[in-house]
């Protein structure tokens, strides 16, 4: 089993980085304890502000690539997040069928609507930790 452990950093100019480690550890106990000692010799390095730590369990995903995919290409969802404020997101690969002849999305399509759904119900928050209200709209990527 592995974990993958992130940590992102901040410094004085207002700058980001974020590193990802692969852990290989047995039990999410024993990664944990491998982030702990990541996160210790990390702040012991750097003269940055790590902001934050994420550390999740990976497995591989049976399956292959579509002949067509290619993952340069994407959709882009435009969400509503109230308050006047809008986040967009991408979604690479698509399968074509969704995509109407304007490049439009068809947000009634069963495909698009199982993915948006986990959006608009509260499952996945989007830009600084917002809900989204509603999708206004999606786009093929040009």
């Amino acid at each position: 089993m592995f974990y993958l452990y992130s940590l992102t950093f901040n410094d004085g100019f207002a700058g980001v980085a974020t590193r990802t480690y692969a852990i290989n550890a047995a039990t999410f106990v024993a990664a944990r304890l491998v982030a702990d000692n990541i996160l210790s010799a990390a702040q012991n390095l750097t003269t940055a502000w790590v902001v934050k730590e994420l550390l999740t369990e990976g497995d591989a995903v049976a399956g292959a690539a579509g002949a067509t995919s290619n993952v340069d290409e994407g959709l882009t969802w435009q969400f509503d997040l109230g308050g006047g404020k809008r986040a967009s997101i991408n979604f690479p690969s698509p399968v074509l069928s969704v995509v109407n002849t304007d490049r439009s999305v068809d947000l009634l399509d069963p495909l698009v609507v199982a993915l948006l759904d986990i959006y608009t119900n509260g499952d996945i928050f989007v830009s600084d930790g917002e809900l989204v209200l509603s999708v206004i709209k999606g786009q093929l990527d040009r």
